[in-house]
């Protein structure tokens, strides 16, 4: 064999090693294209959660606020209704009315 026929074996050699790495860095990339939108998947299912509980913490908050708001009416009835008794005021009938003594110049009703 000569000299030529064995440099260009050995260029078709490094020809084709050349298109093998080409081809394993193809595949990498496309691994790599996998996996970037597998972990893009996981990161927007990650935000839409995140996202999730905020709302379901806002309306926790808002819940919250509600009772507490609910909690200071009833609170505050509480108090005013201290301010009543009730009365007859006719056969059969009753009323709360104010007592005598929380009406100050209020008129009785």
């Amino acid at each position: 064999m000569d000299m030529a026929t064995i440099g260009g074996a050995l260029a078709s050699i490094n020809a084709a090693r050349d298109i093998a790495k080409t081809m394993i860095g193809l595949r990498d990339t496309e691994l790599l294209q996998a996996k970037t939108i597998e972990l893009n998947g996981l990161i927007l299912e990650a935000l839409s959660k995140a996202i999730d509980a905020k709302q379901a913490e806002a309306a926790q908050v808002d819940e919250i606020r509600t009772l507490k708001e609910e909690i200071a009416h009833l609170k505050a009835w509480g108090d005013e209704k201290t301010r009543y008794e009730m009365k007859q005021i006719d056969s059969g009938f009753v009323a709360y009315m104010l007592k005598k003594e929380e009406r100050g110049s209020e008129p009785p009703h």
